[in-house]
């Protein structure tokens, strides 16, 4: 199992809510409960063959096209006969906005609304209310237009479906147990809910993600963003699945194509029934505090007079530092925080820091405006410029104290001459490669052994 992760890779959104905690973790019981998930979720993902801790799902353009029916049907409205034809017979002329003659679509677009046919023909056709207000359905960011202002502005709508289409193509939809993966779709972007950072529930992202047959489905962006989410909730004999209410972009149709995959791959034989007039269905938890919101959706088969097992696993909510049940908010016990709670050294701002051992704390706000501590001799600066360490010559690679006359200066910084020479070689003392070279413990080395220096345990962690 793979214990060694780094939070800014794994979850940039745990980073942005705990302050000062480190990226490998340490100091946290991280790592630990990180083993606890795939242990927990390995019966599951066993059962749908997943041997990572998610499944990135390939949904190919034409999937899409359906989620803006009513735009495309009004930009038909204002084409040609024979643009009109080409579309019909090639769809993929509106995901590449180019016709076959090397127009483009949005120009054409843009170009025939100021021609009094097509704009009466557009008018007549959002004359219709309902199309005005399916076009909203489909376009949620677009401005707040009557029908009127919508065709005024009609360049906005043609820029923002192409927008739109192009965050929907340039997309992953994943199904995922990972922890990580959980606390950042608890936390995507604006979105408030119960288990969000500031939400009622807070402790319960952890819970879910320790229960065994809980997971997550998301939709993330080409950005690296999640940008919609739905809990998925496995019963334990795994002829039941259900489906949580939707977050942000996603849709039924993304979570139709997983489910009909999980449904084929946890049993193809069976027959599934699908029922979304479930409002009324509680989850039978062993919490008091884990899905509130009744199910939106389920999958299921039953064999003979059995009934559909709804009993759903949930783990405990503990306090990721030092694994308390008691007093846990934010997955923080009362203790840790009153050990955890410092001030800013320079704006005196108090917040929870997990390095309670620094003689200085800076908070992140402080630090996004460029206040850090100096490398060497760990004095606070703003700016890459410590003038303690400009004024005792301290060489910024050795940091060794040297002679005025014995060293360089470069944008501000100390490099002794003997660290300027072994960087100036040219020649890898290591490994004999020319190359650039870096002064490392008095030897001069490429950047591929200074790299090998560094990260000595990179090779058997990307094994591992």
């Amino acid at each position: 199992m793979i214990t060694n992760f780094d939070l800014s890779v794994k979850c940039p959104a745990m980073l942005k809510h705990y302050e000062d905690i480190s990226i490998d973790g340490s100091g946290t019981k991280l790592k630990q409960l990180y083993i606890e998930n795939q242990i927990a979720t390995s019966s599951i993902r066993n059962a749908l063959g997943m041997s990572e801790m998610s499944i990135v799902f390939d949904l190919t353009p034409s999937y899409n096209i359906d989620k803006y029916k009513e735009c495309i049907n009004l930009f038909k409205v204002i084409l040609s006969r024979e643009d009109l034809l080409s579309i019909e017979n090639n769809t993929s002329i509106i995901f590449n906005n180019k016709f076959e003659d090397g127009r483009k679509l949005s120009r054409v677009l843009c170009k025939n609304i100021k021609e009094s046919k097509y704009l009466l023909q557009c008018i007549n056709y959002l004359s219709d209310y309902s199309h005005h207000d399916m076009i909203y359905n489909e376009l949620p960011k677009l401005p707040s237009y009557n029908v009127l202002e919508l065709i005024h502005n009609f360049d906005v709508v043609v820029q923002n479906f192409f927008s739109s289409l192009a965050e929907s193509l340039n997309k992953e939809v994943v199904l995922s147990f990972d922890m990580f993966d959980i606390f950042s779709a608890s936390n995507m972007g604006d979105t408030k809910s119960c288990f969000s950072f500031s939400g009622a529930y807070n402790n319960s992202w952890l819970g879910h993600s320790l229960g065994g047959n809980n997971g997550v489905i998301f939709v993330r962006s080409a950005s690296g963003n999640i940008i919609g989410r739905s809990w998925i909730i496995f019963a334990p004999n795994k002829k039941a699945f259900f489906i949580q209410p939707k977050y942000g972009f996603m849709s039924n149709d993304l979570i139709s194509a997983v489910s009909k995959w999980i449904c084929y791959t946890l049993n193809k034989d069976k027959e599934w029934s699908y029922s979304s007039n479930i409002r009324s269905l509680s989850l039978l938890t062993n919490s008091n505090v884990a899905y509130r919101d009744s199910p939106e959706s389920v999958y299921f088969y039953i064999d003979g007079d059995e009934l559909i097992d709804a009993s759903i696993n949930y783990g405990s909510t503990s306090c990721i530092v030092c694994g308390s049940q008691r007093g846990v908010h934010n997955c923080i016990c009362t203790e840790c925080k009153v050990k955890m709670d410092v001030s800013c050294t320079i704006c005196g701002k108090n917040y929870l820091s997990f390095l309670v051992n620094k003689k200085i704390h800076i908070c992140k706000q402080c630090c996004n405006d460029n206040y850090h501590t100096c490398s060497i001799c760990n004095n606070v600066i703003h700016g890459n410029f410590c003038s303690y360490c400009h004024s005792k010559n301290i060489c910024v690679i050795c940091r060794t104290n040297v002679a005025k006359d014995e060293h360089y200066q470069v944008n501000g910084m100390s490099i002794c001459k003997a660290c300027a020479r072994l960087m100036l070689k040219g020649k890898c003392d290591k490994c004999g490669n020319v190359a650039i070279t870096y002064a490392v413990n008095n030897q001069a080395m490429c950047m591929s052994c200074y790299n090998e220096y560094l990260f000595p345990d990179t090779e058997s962690r990307d094994q591992s």
